[in-house]
């Protein structure tokens, strides 16, 4: 807009700002639970004893057989949650395919993003910095 752009790409440019703010908070979450704690920044497990409402805990808790369930919305909140719980947790995750599903919603969110990166109205060289955008919000590590 303040490049005074047609309403069409400032419309591409708004899906494709929100398609890459998801893939980033995707990201984030997996980082949240399965995250190195000196390249995030904050302590892996955080999320969890915060009971942050997160897609991978939600595909988790929606895949998971009743008594895993339990065993992950019994420690999901607990601040006083020790390293072993949040292990736990972590396996829990990790068998109910929930990280393999975020990781697949990831990967399917970044092929769209691609496409509509490539249907821009724009120059090459902008469109192959926005696809760089986007691995890195995929793949990054912190």
């Amino acid at each position: 807009m303040a490049g005074n752009a047609d309403e069409e790409l400032v419309s591409a440019l708004w899906r494709l700002g929100e398609s890459m703010g998801i893939m980033f908070q995707m990201r984030e979450d997996e980082l949240g639970v399965f995250g190195s704690e000196n390249a995030i920044g904050k302590p892996v497990g955080s999320d969890i004893r915060l009971a942050k409402k997160t897609l991978l805990i939600a595909i988790a808790l929606k895949r998971l057989d009743p008594v895993p369930r339990a065993e992950l919305t019994r420690i999901l909140g607990r601040r006083d949650a020790t390293g072993d719980e949040i292990l736990h947790v972590r396996r829990l995750i990790e068998t109910s395919g929930a990280r393999s599903e975020l990781i697949s919603r990831m990967n399917a969110l970044a092929t769209e993003t691609g496409k509509m990166i490539d249907a821009l109205a724009a120059p090459e060289d902008p469109k192959e910095q926005l696809r760089n955008l986007v691995d890195f919000l995929r793949t990054r590590d912190r």
